[in-house]
């Protein structure tokens, strides 16, 4: 098999695994690989080991329009309110809004998740759009699987 094709497997039954192998239809895989994006989350994973903040690293999924995918991966995900309009709400603050599960992603657009990994940070709790300034990311207490990242360079 092809390098795409083994990606493709890959993916496809890592988020069959999520619906306990009964998935919505997937309709395609497209993987991407941006060296620049690449290097800009590096710095920022070292820019957390130096204030010895967490690098853990998380797999979250982000629903959005297809016709928006190819920005995201070319330019980055931007943060709404900030760098870009807000087109779900900020309900728990300004940020990216993610799900460690594909179905946050699927329920705001049915058509398009992308399966991104992420830097934790300074990770905290959060209850309402007052968010704590120093939080790298935060999980809202009445959504215990979404995480909402305060850069696009997590």
């Amino acid at each position: 098999l092809d390098r795409e094709m083994k990606e493709y497997r890959i993916a496809h039954r890592q988020f069959a695994s999520l619906f306990n192998g009964n998935p919505p239809k997937i309709k395609s895989i497209t993987v991407y690989h941006n060296p620049a994006l690449h290097n800009r989350y590096r710095e920022k994973a070292r820019e957390f080991k130096r204030k010895r903040i967490s690098t853990k690293r998380l797999w979250v999924f982000h629903g959005t329009r297809h016709h928006v995918v190819e920005t995201i991966m070319t330019k980055g995900f931007k943060v709404g309110g900030v760098e870009t309009k807000v087109v779900n709400g900020s309900s728990f603050g300004k940020g990216i809004y993610t799900d460690t599960t594909p179905n946050t992603a699927l329920h705001y657009n049915k058509n398009t998740v992308i399966l991104s990994e992420a830097l934790e940070g300074l990770r905290g709790r959060c209850s309402t759009s007052a968010v704590n300034p120093v939080l790298d990311s935060w999980v809202p207490q009445n959504r215990p699987s979404w995480i909402i990242f305060r850069s696009g360079s997590q």
